[in-house]
């Protein structure tokens, strides 16, 4: 079993809690999960990448030290219950 001892793997930031059954549509469809910001390239900062999420509002937000909504960000998200 693998693992990291890079600190922001383990941050607040590079965590949002979803469902079993929403976690294996994220690892089954990575490509889209990186676009929503689900999945974090390694090497790039979780605390400076948009993420969409449907709660508490529907929107881009940025999970660093403060949860803020991003007005403008990139395109429109795929939904997860359009994944596979």
């Amino acid at each position: 079993m693998g693992g990291t001892s890079e600190r922001r793997r383990h941050a607040l930031a590079n965590l949002i809690h979803v469902c079993f059954v929403c976690h294996n549509k994220i690892e089954r469809n990575r490509a889209a999960a990186e676009l929503n910001g689900w999945l974090v390239p390694y090497g790039m900062d979780p605390a400076r990448e948009p993420v969409y999420l449907r709660l508490p509002w529907p929107g881009w937000f940025i999970l660093g030290d403060s949860t803020v909504p991003q007005s403008q960000m990139h395109e429109q998200p795929v939904l997860i219950e359009n994944l596979n």
